[in-house]
């Protein structure tokens, strides 16, 4: 069995990471405003040994009903220790094989954070969460996006030939050029993205509501696509304030997916940012100075879009 890579990465300290997962909250939390009542929903992820979704979860929205799931039985004895809240169900089990065996009888918040790279598996857990998963719920997933392990040597021919072998009609590739390494990542999101859509749009019992598709990178490059399978008098105001708020995060028709840049700052140059980006409109002195340390405009535009999302990191001496 490959183990997790909670054994040798700290996922509480990445700050690609810490930004997407801000950013999935405040999604979250936009959806009470907008009257779903989250802290009556079941969350289901793969917390590892240190939780952090959950704490987040629970703090932030109230959630007190939570499954982690945890395939990698070598760390059962750490994710049993750390639990931080005695709430908290913890399963050693396939998610397929757990939502087999689960009819859920409230709405959910998932959030499938997997640590390993696109495979058939990953796409056959999609389609049951999305099947199973009641109206009202919530469904986020994460996949390395990178070229699975043992493609990498194959030509491109051969690459495209595994491909449409592996995934049949949701091999969503025109030809082999669509799989080269720089393309795969778009492959990914096209797979993910279609998995979910469409299996929530066959179903007659709510409306498909588009979250979020976004790059990320701290060392690995990887894609995470969220929707939403709503209650039809809760999906209009839902969409007009992810419309106002997050319209960036939500790419219409051929457009790629928004990528979270990795900002790597000194603290007197978040501060200029931070007046910057918050400043009237029109005063363009610190715009200026920030061009003058060799930020582009697009890096000042795109830490607008993410600079509440930012994590702040600090040492500590005891």
């Amino acid at each position: 069995m490959r183990k997790s890579s909670a054994y040798k990465i700290p996922y509480d300290i990445r700050p690609s990471k810490q930004t997407e997962r801000r950013v999935l909250l405040d999604i979250l939390r936009t959806a009470t405003e907008s009257g779903f009542d989250l802290r009556r929903y079941k969350y289901i992820g793969f917390g590892g040994f240190r939780f952090y979704d959950f704490e987040m979860l629970y703090r932030h929205l109230g959630i007190r009903d939570m499954t982690s799931i945890e395939l990698d039985t070598t760390l059962s004895a750490r994710c049993k220790f750390n639990k931080p809240f005695g709430f908290i169900d913890f399963r050693e089990d396939f998610l397929g094989d757990y939502l087999d065996r689960t009819n859920f009888r409230k709405p959910i918040v998932a959030w499938l954070d997997y640590d390993c790279r696109l495979a058939d598996t990953v796409v056959k857990d999609l389609r049951m969460m999305c099947t199973k998963a009641p109206v009202g719920s919530f469904i986020f997933v994460t996949v390395d996006a990178r070229l699975p392990e043992g493609l990498e040597t194959l030509s491109p021919q051969e690459r495209f030939a595994a491909i449409k072998h592996e995934y049949g009609e949701m091999a969503l590739a025109d030809g082999p050029d669509d799989l080269s390494e720089e393309e795969f990542p778009q492959f990914v999101e096209r797979v993910i993205w279609s998995v979910m859509s469409e299996s929530l749009s066959r179903r007659s019992d709510g409306i498909f509501v588009p979250l979020v598709r976004v790059f990320y990178k701290d060392s690995a490059l990887m894609v995470t696509v969220g929707v939403c399978h709503s209650k039809p008098d809760l999906a209009n105001e839902f969409r007009k304030r992810l419309k106002s708020d997050f319209r960036f995060l939500i790419p219409s028709g051929t457009a790629r997916p928004f990528t979270i840049p990795a900002f790597n700052l000194t603290a007197r140059e978040r501060r200029l940012f931070d007046s910057a980006v918050t400043g009237k409109s029109g005063k363009s002195t610190l715009g200026g100075n920030l061009r003058r340390l060799g930020f582009t405009k697009r890096e000042i535009d795109d830490y607008k879009k993410m600079q509440r999302f930012i994590p702040s990191y600090f040492e500590s001496y005891f």
